[in-house]
């Protein structure tokens, strides 16, 4: 009896570790898919409304209407000055699905992460989670590494691991001229990005708890 209530205390301890990272994670991936500037740098840096046939600002103005209904369940068509297939708007589809599943596992996960990382402090105990700092930090240095090596390798996989069976998202540019507007760079800079944030959260909680340790 007491084992099983030793292990129950272990597994319910991971399990509020794991919505800490789950926190982390879907908070930096929102923020990178909300920080509309880093369109803006790709957009007006390398003129890409020139590659559509159209001038930046509506492209600029189509980016936000896609963004708008990728993010917002009450909008439910897309409409922009671009045209797009229809393979292109399942895809789209496709991608709004996940996207509002990373909004609710963040929604759902917040609270537990604020409320566990509240105990620990109150306690001294961030500590006691550096080696899952750890874990998780070499976990992202090796997704860099791939992603340096071979971006487009490693696109084409997270397509595959998330859209499995599916090749919708394989755009051809004369149907849908939108992904000329959305450059392999531009993807591989967000995908950056969302990895250092999440990164630059876990190495406050691995100082904090250095700090404890003192």
């Amino acid at each position: 009896m007491e084992n099983l209530k030793l292990s129950s205390i272990y597994l319910s301890e991971w399990g509020q570790r794991l919505s800490v990272l789950l926190t982390m994670l879907t908070g930096a991936m929102l923020v990178t898919i909300n920080f509309t500037p880093l369109y803006g740098l790709f957009l007006w840096g390398q003129n890409l409304g020139m590659l559509v046939g159209e001038n930046n600002v509506a492209l600029w103005d189509d980016y936000h209407h896609l963004l708008a209904y990728l993010e917002c369940p009450w909008v439910r068509s897309l409409e922009m000055n671009l045209p797009s297939s229809y393979a292109a708007l399942r895809h789209y589809q496709d991608v709004k699905g996940w996207f509002l599943v990373t909004w609710i596992v963040f929604i759902i996960s917040l609270p537990i992460t604020v409320r566990y990382l509240r105990k620990l402090k109150q306690q001294k105990r961030i500590w006691t989670l550096q080696r899952f700092i750890q874990i998780t930090i070499t976990i992202l240095m090796g997704l860099f590494v791939l992603m340096s090596l071979n971006f487009n390798r490693f696109f084409i996989t997270f397509h595959q691991l998330f859209f499995p069976g599916k090749t919708n998202w394989l755009f051809d540019p004369q149907n849908d001229p939108m992904i000329l507007a959305l450059p392999e760079l531009f993807f591989a800079t967000a995908f950056g990005l969302c990895l250092l944030l999440l990164a630059g959260q876990m190495y406050l909680l691995y100082f904090l708890g250095k700090r404890e340790l003192r």
